[in-house]
């Protein structure tokens, strides 16, 4: 599926967004200040350079938290319907 627009309501929901958005369109000269995407303990997470954490790519809820089945009701519900992602339920969504 291919997103036309970012959903920004007054936040953004880092989770949920293109792992390379702020590298690939960042000038050169701010490149190096945007958020990216790395490999962390529980998957690959958003940071910064600044050691800012995002939270997970595909995690739950505008924070990023990892899905612990039983924690978040409507996470779960996802889960339950297919919704929400192929590995233990943190799995973004395909930007292609």
């Amino acid at each position: 599926m291919n997103y036309t627009r970012i959903s920004a309501d007054c936040h953004i929901d880092m989770p949920w967004i293109p792992p390379d958005l702020f590298t690939a369109n960042a000038s050169a000269a701010l490149r190096d200040r945007m958020p990216y995407v790395t490999d962390g303990p529980d998957g690959p997470q958003w940071t910064s350079k600044n050691g800012a954490s995002f939270g997970l790519v595909g995690g739950v809820g505008p924070s990023g938290q990892k899905y612990v089945p039983g924690v978040h009701y409507r996470a779960d519900v996802m889960a339950s319907t297919g919704l929400r992602g192929r590995q233990e339920g943190n799995s973004p969504p395909d930007h292609s």
